[in-house]
């Protein structure tokens, strides 16, 4: 959920304190379909999720649980992120859902000026690799976008070991 704060921060506020930045699996540069953004998810759509989100938490959940993870993912690590999203705030839940379509961080992007990786699954359905992290890295001057064959939104679940093996790997060069 980080990554719109992070690039929001470093437009803004610069690179003064920041050395570095990796993006996991992000939704950004923009998710909502407007002209300039055809390609975008349509309002309706988002008010639908809310709606749902809204009206039974965990039943959304039980339904989309599983797209979050891989196929290999044990039930106890799903379960354990969907209680995780069960203990937030449901307003907050909420909020957020309509912040990540809504924000429009393609002028933002631009301005990173730190290295910067982008990890991103190729099977994330929350987060559609070619109109997220494919975008994403094409903003970042000189951005580095690894994708992970079969990796879904979750990732940082279902990949951590290759995915702290990268990090360190980013970090060390």
């Amino acid at each position: 959920m980080g990554c719109a704060e992070i690039v929001r921060y470093l437009a803004r506020r610069g690179a003064g304190r920041v050395s570095s930045l990796v993006l996991a699996a992000p939704s950004l540069p923009f998710r909502l379909k407007t002209p300039d953004n055809p390609d975008g998810v349509e309002r309706s759509m988002v008010d639908d999720l809310c709606a749902r989100m809204s009206s039974d938490l965990p039943q959304w959940l039980a339904e989309n649980a599983r797209p979050f993870f891989t196929d290999e993912t044990s039930y106890p690590m799903a379960e354990w992120g969907m209680n995780v999203i069960m203990q937030s705030s449901l307003k907050a839940l909420l909020e957020f859902v309509r912040v990540a379509f809504e924000t429009d961080l393609r002028g933002d992007l631009p301005k990173i000026a730190v290295p910067t990786l982008i990890v991103h699954g190729d099977k994330d359905v929350s987060a559609p690799l070619e109109q997220t992290g494919k975008r994403t890295a094409q903003l970042i001057p000189g951005s580095r976008l690894i994708v992970y064959e079969g990796a879904p939104h979750g990732l940082m679940f279902t990949h951590r070991q290759r995915l702290n093996a990268d990090l360190l790997a980013f970090l060390g060069s």
